[in-house]
């Protein structure tokens, strides 16, 4: 088992040590679906773990000699979105676990946000809040002019808080984060965007929004933007499609084998 532990919770590393063990039997269940994300009451503070499911035999052996696990990316990605001034919840640990010689399983360990994310604010209201929309097109941007694409740029993923007459955000979900040392081109940063919400006239908002913050071209940028997110969608429904076609077609070939 690898762990990596951030300095000022080393104090907690017996306790981190365990948390592969205890996983299944402790803590309160907060999502399932693809990965566990649970919440954890200790003597520290409310943490946050998330275990990444098991890879694949090819991924275990790419986690193992090529490339940083999901769980060592949100760990180093967090800290680093902090030393560029973009919040966080503060890591608390990385932790690895092998079968055999090969990466299986990866936690990341992180405090808990008492802050909720922002698309209950914007996406479940007929009539958003545009003041916050604009907030949150501003904040996108700044991350952008920073020269990172957080990589899973949905509006799950941004956290917020009021604090007076505006708002603090963060960000979630950092394992796909890159940092490109200068800000992002239009083209990366319109990539970065196409997930933000499917919701139209918030997605026209924002984009606007943005490019006013950003001092483009508000109906080039608009327009561009459309084409992009056009392109990527029709993509993802190929893609759903081919997995729904040759899986089922995969799974009625086996049973038809075991017949």
């Amino acid at each position: 088992m690898k762990v990596q532990i951030n300095p000022k919770y080393s104090v907690a590393k017996e306790y981190i040590d365990s948390i592969p063990a205890i996983f299944d039997l402790e803590g309160q269940t907060i999502d399932k679906r693809r990965n566990v994300l649970k919440a954890f009451d200790t003597q520290w503070g409310k943490w946050i773990v998330k275990r990444y499911r098991k890879p694949s035999s090819f991924q275990r052996f790419v986690y193992t000699f090529i490339r940083k696990p999901k769980s060592e990316r949100a760990f180093l990605y967090a800290t680093k979105l902090v030393s560029l001034g973009i919040d966080s919840p503060e890591p608390i640990a990385d932790i690895q676990v092998k079968e055999g010689s090969l990466f299986a399983y990866g936690y990341f360990v992180c405090e808990m946000t008492p802050d909720p994310c922002v698309i209950h604010y914007l996406e479940d209201e007929p009539d958003f809040d545009r003041k916050l929309a604009h907030e949150v097109a501003k904040f996108i941007a700044e991350t952008h002019q920073k020269g990172v694409r957080h990589g899973d740029l949905n509006l799950t993923n941004i956290m917020f808080r009021p604090e007076g007459d505006k708002w603090h955000f963060s960000y979630i979900d950092t394992n796909r984060c890159r940092f490109r040392g200068k800000p992002l081109d239009l083209g990366e940063s319109l990539k970065d965007l196409r997930r933000v919400t499917h919701v139209k006239p918030l997605y026209d908002y924002i984009i606007t929004e943005y490019s006013k913050v950003r001092g483009l071209d508000a109906q080039s940028t608009l327009s561009l933007a459309h084409k992009r997110l056009q392109r990527f969608e029709r993509w993802e429904s190929l893609k759903k499609w081919y997995k729904r076609h040759f899986k089922s077609h995969g799974a009625s070939s086996q049973s038809k084998k075991k017949a």
